[in-house]
């Protein structure tokens, strides 16, 4: 669940919402200042989002009523509804705010990622195709780009209410199928000086249906969960007065489990927190063996400002030596350090004159030598 969730978490960096709001900002350091507040809000909300299944199951213990054992209700998204129903019951109108205040935050993030996917399809395709388009087309071309795909997102929705499975487990495999390949292709960009333009290709599209196959199989064939579940609440105390209907203790057997899968479809039972780590992986392997074989540039060619060094990002604490050695001895490190201090200089010969650091001069000499 960390690796598979930590594979998924990185996407929200990279994503176009993410990028749109970096390029907002005027300098880089605004930009480490956005996202050193932004941060600690995603986690507050990812942790606020799950204490609400804590929350849920622990007031049906207390109340020994379990709704889905119970069989008042057959789906687990329902849970968090019927919650509400439950202790909202005698306070009239708090059920419509909870219900106004899920509306607001949907249309929140629906507004930005349509907002997302238009300026996208305007500037990537309706502007590569038409680039004299004037901007009152310009404007009604992004207009009907929301429209269209506000009726897909509609259809989408409809089809998602006749799937089984929880909510989340949908949205984890259908919603984000790009976005692992996506992921590992920024990854195997950043951090591969072998990368090339073919190998982010056939290793995006080799990830990419790897994400499909999985994910329409395990939504077919619905096998048996692998992830652990908590044990259902108790039912002996579902009684008539409550907004949950009173039960028979001989119909509100547990549901019979799916069947479990044999052979070849066994792979189906794999977790769907493994997809987008899988899929990242797969973009690097199929990547550096489609590099291999077109032919990849010289690392002495890539340019260092495009490219990161995993064991500098990752372990800067390490020995030098250390890490060195783990990245392969590459160079990009050292020629990274070096277009820093080109860039100081610059700066510096622009804002006081041609005057250069003495720490630069003693750097600049440093380097000389090592090389």
């Amino acid at each position: 669940m960390v690796i598979g969730n930590t594979a998924k978490g990185a996407f929200f960096p990279l994503s176009q919402s993410s990028v749109q709001r970096i390029g907002c900002m005027p300098t880089m350091q605004a930009a480490y200042k956005m996202f050193y507040i932004v941060a600690p809000l995603m986690g507050l909300t990812v942790f606020l989002a799950g204490s609400m299944g804590l929350v849920s199951y622990a007031y049906f213990v207390k109340v020994r009523c379990d709704p889905l054992a119970s069989k008042f209700i057959k789906n687990p998204n329902q849970i968090i509804p019927i919650l509400v129903t439950e202790i909202f019951q005698e306070m009239p109108g708090m059920t419509g705010l909870f219900i106004a205040g899920l509306l607001c935050a949907s249309l929140s993030t629906l507004s930005s990622g349509y907002a997302a996917i238009s300026s996208m399809t305007l500037q990537d395709i309706i502007k590569i195709k038409w680039p004299n388009l004037s901007e009152k087309k310009s404007t009604i071309a992004s207009k009907l780009t929301v429209l269209v795909i506000s009726f897909l997102s509609a259809s989408i929705a409809l089809l998602f209410a006749n799937i089984k499975g929880s909510l989340l487990k949908l949205a984890s495999m259908i919603m984000t199928i790009p976005a692992g390949p996506y992921t590992g292709i920024i990854l195997y960009s950043i951090f591969c000086t072998s990368a090339t333009s073919a190998g982010a290709i056939v290793g995006g599209i080799v990830s990419l249906v790897f994400y499909l196959w999985m994910a329409i199989g395990n939504i077919v064939l619905s096998p048996p969960s692998v992830e652990k579940k908590l044990a259902p609440a108790p039912i002996d105390m579902c009684f008539e007065n409550s907004t949950l209907v009173s039960y028979n203790t001989t119909t509100a057997a547990s549901t019979s489990s799916p069947a479990p899968l044999e052979g070849f479809n066994q792979i189906y039972g794999m977790s769907f927190q493994w997809f987008d780590f899988i899929a990242i992986i797969l973009v690097f392997v199929v990547g550096l063996i489609t590099s291999k074989i077109v032919g990849a540039p010289r690392e002495e060619d890539v340019d260092a400002r495009y490219v990161l060094c995993f064991t500098e990002q990752f372990f800067p604490y390490l020995p030098k030596k250390v890490k060195y050695v783990l990245s392969c001895r590459s160079t990009i490190p050292k020629r990274r350090k070096q277009i820093k201090v080109e860039d100081r200089r610059y700066n510096v010969e622009m804002v006081g004159g041609t005057t250069v650091l003495e720490e630069e001069k003693g750097y600049n000499k440093n380097f000389r030598e090592d090389n």
